[in-house]
C-alpha cells in the first residue's frame, strides 16, 4: 500500500506439471508450452484462488507450493472489504459443481477478480492455453480423459465450503 490508499495486485502463477509440460508437450506435439498454469490473485497480503471453492490463504501456502512467477499487475483502490463483498457475490459461481478443467477453472476466477480490482483481466495465454494442444492428435486423445478425471475428483469433493476466513471477514 502507498500513501494514496492503493494496494499492490499480483498474479501468481504455478506450473501444476512441475516442468513436465515444457518437455513432454514439446516432445509429443511440437508445441512450446512453458507450463500448465494455476493462477491466483495476491492483494492485501492474502492469496485468493479457486480450488473447489473460493479460497483465501497466506501467499504460497496452497498445495501448489512456491509460485513459478509473481507478476505485478498494478494497483487498486478497492478495499479489502470491497473485495470480500465481491467474492461473496460470486461464490456460487465458483464451486465444485461449476468447475470445468478447461472452461471454468482457477484462471477464469483470477481473470474475474482482476477485472474487479484493476479493470483488466488475464491474457489468453492463461484462459485458452488448452487451445494450443486441443487440435493435435495427442490433445484430442488426452483432453477428454483429463476432463473425466478432473470431473471425478471434483465430484468426490463437493462439500468444500466457501472459505471460512472469507465468510467471517477475518482477514
Amino acid at each position: 500500500m502507498n500513501n494514496n490508499n492503493e494496494f499492490d495486485v499480483y498474479m501468481y502463477q504455478y506450473d501444476i506439471s512441475h516442468g513436465a509440460a515444457k518437455s513432454f508437450v514439446k516432445f509429443m506435439t511440437g508445441i512450446d508450452l512453458e507450463g500448465i498454469w494455476h493462477t491466483s490473485v495476491v492483494v492485501y497480503d492474502y492469496e485468493f484462488y479457486f480450488q473447489g471453492g473460493i479460497v483465501c490463504s497466506t501467499p504460497e501456502t496452497s498445495i501448489h507450493g512456491k509460485a513459478f512467477k509473481k507478476n505485478f499487475l498494478g494497483k487498486t483502490k478497492k478495499t479489502k472489504e470491497e473485495l470480500i463483498t465481491y467474492l461473496k457475490s460470486i461464490k456460487n459461481k465458483y464451486t465444485c459443481e461449476n468447475y470445468h478443467f478447461l472452461k471454468h477453472n482457477c484462471n477464469h476466477f483470477t481473470d474475474e477478480v482482476l477485472k474487479f480490482l484493476l479493470n483488466k483481466g488475464l491474457s489468453d495465454e492463461f484462459l485458452n492455453q488448452q487451445n494450443s494442444i486441443s487440435n493435435t492428435a495427442l490433445g484430442k486423445f488426452l483432453i477428454p480423459k483429463i476432463e473425466a478425471w478432473s470431473d471425478q475428483i471434483f465430484n468426490e469433493n463437493k462439500n468444500i465450503p466457501f472459505n471460512e476466513v472469507l465468510e467471517n471477514n477475518n482477514i
